[in-house]
């Protein structure tokens, strides 16, 4: 079992993609398989949609998109759904990488209170 599974920065991802083809889907299974980021991935060819799961803590959604286009493979935008899903996926990922990076302040210390 992963220990993405059970993250709190664990981010699921469904996006619908363009470029997808028989020479290009096993080479994005073999970068999101060799990632240790990535927890699970599921790509339908017909459709051109993926889903996977990934620490978002570890790795910005951009760096995939970026990877992703390198191989001509690149996020289907051209509906007002898929754009939404898309912004979606990217606002949540900068709010998980945000809040693994945030610290704290300590909530455990006595109000300053001056007597006068």
């Amino acid at each position: 079992m992963s220990a993405i599974k059970h993250s709190a920065y664990r981010h699921k991802v469904t996006l619908k993609l363009s470029g997808l083809n028989n020479s290009t889907i096993p080479l994005v299974e073999l970068y999101f398989t060799d990632t240790t980021a990535v927890d699970l991935i599921k790509l339908n060819a017909k459709s051109g949609i993926i889903v996977f799961h990934y620490d978002a803590s570890l790795l910005a959604l951009e760096e995939i998109i970026n990877l992703l286009s390198e191989l001509d493979v690149k996020p289907n935008i051209d509906s007002l759904w898929w754009r939404w899903k898309y912004r979606v996926a990217q606002q949540v990922s900068e709010n998980i990488r945000a809040n693994a990076r945030h610290k704290p302040h300590c909530c455990a210390k006595a109000p300053n209170v001056h007597h006068r």
